[in-house]
């Protein structure tokens, strides 16, 4: 299996559907967006999934410790779980880290408080954990099993965890989709005007995909 790196300055030549989702937003609102992306072909299913999750962590490992200015940047995992049953005990109590803790092993996260909140007349769990970056592998993992609800992001903020900061990703991500799922154009938008990166895994066919977007007039990435 190969691993591939691809840059576009510009995030609207990389991911064309972008172009359908600007209409939608003023000019003020539209940051600069610009991509460094990681790929592979997948030849040997499941086998070749692990090493790409294993290798691409090690990569932004490289990628982070190789530039200073991403030396006050932390990993952040940001996940939602809609509920089957609002009355279910169990679901109430599992919410989203229990749920997840009987899959991958979370040990190593600091995980934040989980917020309920409604959607769309759908109950949803949501949270948002920081993920050492030893252990982004894991965090990897997690995203690839449900990319709709859960992703990647890098920030320096301190607030990042609170219930208010929470609310306000589900609020500006979610609610404002016909389904209740991550909007990644939003989701780029807004890490890109606060200087955040925001972290994409995508597949397509064979292809795996794990990008960065950010602002190069906030920050600027050596890859």
């Amino acid at each position: 299996m190969e691993i591939w790196k691809e840059y576009e300055k510009d995030a609207f030549n990389y991911f064309e559907y972008f172009n359908s989702c600007q209409s939608i937003l003023h000019d003020n609102e539209l940051p600069n967006m610009s991509v460094i992306s990681y790929n592979a072909l997948i030849k040997n299913g499941i086998n070749d999934i692990n090493k790409f999750i294993l290798e691409s962590s090690k990569i932004l490992n490289n990628l982070y410790n190789k530039n200073s200015n991403l030396k006050n940047y932390k990993f952040y995992l940001l996940v939602n779980r809609e509920m089957e049953n609002q009355n279910s005990k169990v679901e109430n109590y599992l919410k989203i880290w229990r749920q997840i803790r009987k899959k991958y092993d979370i040990e190593k996260f600091n995980l934040g408080v989980e917020v309920k909140s409604k959607l769309n007349n759908t109950i949803l769990f949501s949270s948002i954990a920081e993920v050492p970056i030893d252990f982004l592998h894991k965090a990897i993992e997690i995203v690839r099993s449900c990319p709709r609800m859960y992703t990647l992001f890098m920030s320096k903020r301190e607030d990042i965890m609170t219930v208010e900061q929470i609310e306000n990703m589900v609020e500006v991500l979610l609610s404002n989709n016909d389904f209740v799922e991550i909007n990644y154009f939003r989701l780029c938008q807004m890490c890109c005007n606060r200087g955040d990166i925001a972290i994409r895994y995508g597949t397509s066919f064979e292809d795996h995909e794990i990008a960065l977007i950010y602002n190069p007039t906030k920050i600027n990435i050596d890859s």
